[in-house]
């Protein structure tokens, strides 16, 4: 599944929790539909963080709760440059 997919199932932190479930049983996420091999998660505060296993320093999707609502944000790390981006997503 690329990230843009994933970011479009990341609608609140329940969603997110589902996906979590998914990647630690992939039947969870097959019955859905959902190819999430490749895929790794990390908790962080208020949310988590999906990456690919394949793609240490590659694209990552973070999905936390903030005082404003749910945040939804892709970034990109660019180590030869030592920066990063992020796109907001919702």
């Amino acid at each position: 599944m690329p990230p843009t997919q994933l970011v479009r199932l990341l609608t609140t932190l329940s969603a997110a929790a589902d996906i979590v479930d998914a990647i630690g049983d992939p039947s969870r996420g097959e019955s859905r539909g959902w190819d999430l091999a490749g895929w790794r998660y990390e908790l962080v505060p208020w949310g988590v963080c999906f990456s690919r296993r394949d793609e240490p320093d590659g694209v990552s999707v973070l999905a936390a709760s903030v005082p404003a609502g749910w945040l939804v944000a892709v970034v990109e790390a660019r180590p030869e440059t030592d920066t990063g981006s992020a796109i907001l997503a919702g």
